[in-house]
């Protein structure tokens, strides 16, 4: 089956909603003593305003506004009332596509005299309905007692450039009393994307929790409306949670070329998608807007997918730890982001006042990165959590509270691990941005591979100090004081440094209160 639609921009990383309606065909008329032969002529449902959509779906389309068909394509036709199920295949030749294919009886052993009674028949065209019975022998693909199709959305998906893969996009028809003409309407919905770069050969798609199906099995019923129900059953123990797709070349994904991803309609709170490329890096994008997926509707992002994304850079390093390519709050390498005391999430001024010598403080910390702002303090210069040697908890750890469940803010020991195995190179102008900061590098087949941290300086009381000059990153650990532990980087000839250094050694120490930049790691599942 071939799919040509271009759906319009929307919201990033949010999907479009809306339904599609058609009627049913009823010509063709063939007399009941004849049966209904052994075809049956097959059109996708188009996605135009007159062929049933609406103009709430804001889709833009092309080459007629059709899904076409190919060859090989099958169809399973069931009895509406035995449950007896029969095959039928495009007789279109190799290479062929159209909207509208007819189909000939496949299963039965002789096809030119195979006659379907007459009677009502439900067509479905899903090429994962075996796998209801693979795991679910208890159900039937057709309830003969529920009128209801049970079928499932297998969870590896093969993709076309601009197409779906065969069998991709389930649909279901309606057809008999006395026509065989059908008219398959989409079941399941979407997102279609773009990337901007050609390295990724897998993206695994799924929802922010990890717990909601986003495919798997799923039930249609009122099968004689013109609107169907389709409901996502919810099955979580088959292996069917996520969703996997690769390029049906085998290759990598095409930049500038639509992709779409089907996914069982329902609800879900945001996404995840992790882009795995050729020289082993992730790119994770995450959404935390609230997902509705509706049949024959897919969601169109503004921007290419990969650029929404937080990329894990894979050093080579020895634990397999990958380090973020920006900080917290930036929107590039050289972007200082926000500013963190250690232990808090969020920073102490209003948002838009990063870089800002004078910022609007939130409420209760107008004393800025002081003391008297800390969430955890006690009154007496001490803290009421994390005494002595201690780990921030998840609660607490600003790269897992607002990156979400892989990120998290580095230990020492990553910062120690970071720079004994990392080439190392100071610039004073990174990329021409005119940001002074250290490239670290990593060594053999990953020297391709490198992360950049700017010198942001620290935010100590009301004042921001020492910008592109020096570097202070937390990591997530205290020592036996009440105080954190951290990575600093000195640019060369600031405050006697005759080169560059680095260093995160147990003697790096600062007040909890002092506001610094974050660089996560990424640790995978």
């Amino acid at each position: 089956m071939k799919k040509y639609i271009v759906f319009a921009a929307m919201a990033a990383a949010a999907l479009c909603l809306a339904g599609c309606a058609q009627g049913l065909d009823q010509d063709n008329a063939v007399p009941a003593s004849k049966g209904l032969g052994n075809r049956i002529t097959v059109t996708h449902e188009d996605y135009s305003i007159a062929g049933g959509a609406t103009s709430g779906t804001k889709t833009l389309v092309r080459n007629n506004k059709e899904v076409w068909w190919q060859s090989l394509d099958m169809i399973d036709v069931y009895d509406s009332q035995s449950g007896n199920k029969y095959t039928y295949m495009s007789d279109l030749a190799s290479g062929e596509t159209a909207r509208t294919s007819t189909f000939t009886i496949y299963s039965e052993k002789d096809p030119e005299s195979f006659v379907l009674p007459d009677g009502k028949y439900y067509a479905v065209y899903n090429s994962y309905t075996y796998l209801v019975t693979k795991y679910n022998p208890n159900a039937e693909s057709y309830s003969i007692s529920e009128q209801k199709l049970h079928m499932c959305l297998g969870g590896e998906q093969f993709c076309p450039a601009g197409s779906f893969g065969q069998g991709g996009l389930p649909a279901y028809g309606v057809f008999g009393n006395g026509s065989t003409n059908v008219r398959m309407k989409p079941l399941c919905g979407g997102l279609k994307f773009r990337l901007s770069r050609g390295d990724v050969r897998i993206i695994s798609f799924s929802s922010l929790d990890d717990i909601t199906n986003i495919c798997g099995f799923f039930t249609v019923s009122n099968l004689d409306s013109e609107t169907p129900t389709v409901q996502n059953d919810g099955v979580k123990d088959v292996g069917l949670l996520n969703i996997t797709i690769y390029p049906e070349d085998g290759g990598t994904f095409k930049a500038g070329t639509d992709y779409y991803i089907v996914m069982t309609p329902g609800q879900f709170d945001g996404f995840i998608a992790r882009l795995y490329t050729t020289d082993d890096t992730t790119i994770e994008v995450k959404s935390t807007k609230t997902q509705t997926v509706k049949p024959g509707v897919f969601g169109y992002l503004a921007k290419p997918l990969d650029e929404y994304g937080r990329i894990a850079v894979n050093l080579g390093l020895p634990s397999g730890i990958r380090w973020a390519n920006m900080n917290i709050g930036a929107n590039s390498p050289e972007d200082f982001g926000d500013f963190f005391a250690w232990g808090e999430t969020e920073p102490y001024y209003e948002a838009g006042y990063a870089t800002s010598t004078s910022p609007v403080w939130k409420t209760g910390k107008e004393a800025g990165y002081d003391y008297a702002s800390h969430k955890y303090k006690d009154g007496n210069y001490g803290y009421t959590q994390y005494s002595g040697t201690a780990t921030l908890n998840h609660d607490d750890d600003a790269a897992y509270v607002n990156w979400k469940y892989t990120w998290f803010m580095p230990s020492q020991a990553n910062f120690v691990e970071l720079i004994e195995n990392c080439d190392r190179q100071f610039t004073e102008n990174y990329n021409g941005t005119g940001v002074a900061g250290m490239i670290f590098t990593g060594r053999g087949e990953y020297s391709s591979n490198s992360i950049f941290l700017p010198l942001a300086g620290e935010r100590c009381g009301l004042n921001w100090y020492s910008k592109n000059s020096e570097g202070f990153y937390w990591s997530r650990s205290t020592n036996k004081s009440e105080k954190a532990l951290y990575m600093k980087i000195n640019a060369p000839g600031y405050a006697g440094y005759q080169e560059a250094t680095v260093n995160a050694s147990d003697t790096n120490t600062g007040e909890r209160y002092w506001g610094f930049p974050i660089r996560p790691v990424y640790i995978s599942k």
